[in-house]
């Protein structure tokens, strides 16, 4: 696949990554450009630069995100073959392009840095990376209840490094509510949505978090993928004001 291994950064750590990334790039063009004898002109040694680039990839996935490993120096072969037959072009132009080829696996080795360091930062696992702020949090019915309840915000506070995670038993959960519903006590597990909370700074993540039955359960789907979460007390009370 025809990449140039450069991706857009959407998160802080990924943005100072690549910054670095470049400031790497520039040192070394800077050095090249110095070391010269017959110096180009800037503009066309970024141009050179740019070519180099172009690469065609190999695309593999680590920790769920798309990784693009250069292969083919596409940009270089095609500078190469128009700057061969003009006097001094290739001589000139070869370290910059080649430079531009080699910062593909720069930016490469500071991507993964930063997405080590994000999951390190941001731990998809964690509920407390999701519920940094629960100020204007909220829980309402996706269903009908019986009972009117709104969420416990001290109790959330409380517990919200507490929490375990446990293993999602779809199977299991499905058989319970298909039981209930030929005895006609069907009801559901996860009633509850829990709205207005603010994922921790940075992390870019918009999660849906549904609420227990017993407020005491977290059923979280973030970037397709789910977590459940279980806690001693619960995060729910009785609304005073139904």
């Amino acid at each position: 696949m025809l990449n140039t291994s450069i991706n857009y950064p959407d998160n802080p750590i990924s943005i100072i990554a690549t910054l670095l990334a470049y400031c790497v790039i520039a040192y070394a063009a800077n050095r090249i450009f110095q070391s010269q004898f017959q110096k180009p002109p800037i503009w066309k040694a970024m141009a050179a630069g740019l070519a180099g680039l172009f690469a065609i990839n190999i695309n593999f996935p680590i920790m769920g995100t798309l990784i693009g490993l250069p292969i083919l120096p596409l940009g270089a072969g095609i500078a190469y073959l128009w700057l061969k037959n003009r006097e001094g072009g290739w001589s000139t132009y070869r370290r910059f392009i080649w430079l531009g080829f080699l910062s593909n696996f720069l930016f490469l080795a500071f991507s993964l840095l930063a997405l080590g360091l994000f999951h390190v930062v941001y731990p998809e696992n964690k509920p407390s990376t999701y519920l940094s702020n629960v100020e204007r949090a909220a829980v309402v019915s996706s269903v009908p209840v019986p009972v009117k309840y709104s969420l416990d915000k001290e109790s959330l506070l409380k517990q919200v490094h507490s929490f375990k995670e446990e293993k999602i038993q779809s199977d299991l959960w499905y058989e319970q509510a298909s039981k209930r519903s030929e005895a006609h006590q069907r009801s559901e597990r996860f009633p509850f949505l829990l709205t207005g909370m603010q994922s921790k700074w940075g992390s870019n993540f918009q999660p849906l978090v549904f609420v227990e039955k017993d407020g005491k359960g977290l059923l979280l789907t973030n970037g397709g993928k789910q977590y459940y979460f279980r806690t001693a007390a619960s995060i729910l009370k009785e609304d005073v004001n139904k």
